[in-house]
């Protein structure tokens, strides 16, 4: 896991090589490597953290050598002890998992899970921007109220990407809320991989 921008927060990591038998508890601040995942091999994080990041430009991402998956309940970085029925954020926190997955190295995270059912200032802000390998997003996005920022950026870049998630917000607040959620390219025209576009269920803007 790297960091990226100025003062971002530092998140405490436990991560287990062997299934969970053992774990190892690291604070993330910088650059901080997890050993050697070989090919095939898997790793499994948790965490006690209120969020990952501070701000679309400060943020922490995990990235590798070479090119993973990513799968789990994504809300175990945050509660790794009782995140299975966990659908909601602190309340007011802000940029929650803001550019974790930011790496040309990720190519599938399909069976992701973001259970989150309110989004606060931008909870997904460039989640998975410039992560220009991933051909599988997560297949849902359950929110159903996004303020500033949730999803802005969340996919920008991601020129692989062949379908677009499922998105269940009903309302949305604050600006930018789902600004530039795909886009590929913010100064030229990139073709995008992806032929199945979202249906947006707004009816609050």
């Amino acid at each position: 896991m790297q960091r990226s921008g100025n003062n971002p927060s530092n998140p405490i990591l436990s991560y287990s090589l062997d299934d969970g038998e053992t774990w190892t508890t690291a604070t993330i601040s910088g650059t901080k490597s997890f050993g050697t995942i070989n090919t095939g091999d898997k790793i499994i994080f948790k965490g006690n953290n209120a969020k990952l990041s501070n701000a679309w430009d400060a943020y922490n991402y995990f990235t590798a050598t070479k090119q993973f998956k990513v799968y789990g309940n994504i809300m175990s970085l945050l509660n790794g002890e009782d995140f299975v029925t966990n659908s909601e954020f602190q309340n007011n926190t802000s940029c929650q998992f803001a550019g974790i997955f930011r790496t040309t190295y990720i190519v599938d995270a399909s069976n992701l899970i973001l259970p989150a059912l309110t989004l606060y200032s931008g909870s997904y802000n460039g989640t998975f921007r410039g992560a220009t390998n991933l051909v599988y997003g997560p297949k849902l996005l359950p929110a159903l109220n996004v303020s500033t920022d949730g999803y802005s950026s969340m996919f920008e870049g991601c020129v692989k990407l062949v379908e677009g998630p499922e998105i269940l917000a009903t309302s949305i607040s604050g600006t930018g809320a789902l600004n530039r959620m795909f886009c590929m390219n913010r100064s030229n025209k990139v073709t995008a991989a992806m032929t199945k576009s979202p249906i947006l269920r707004i009816t609050n803007p």
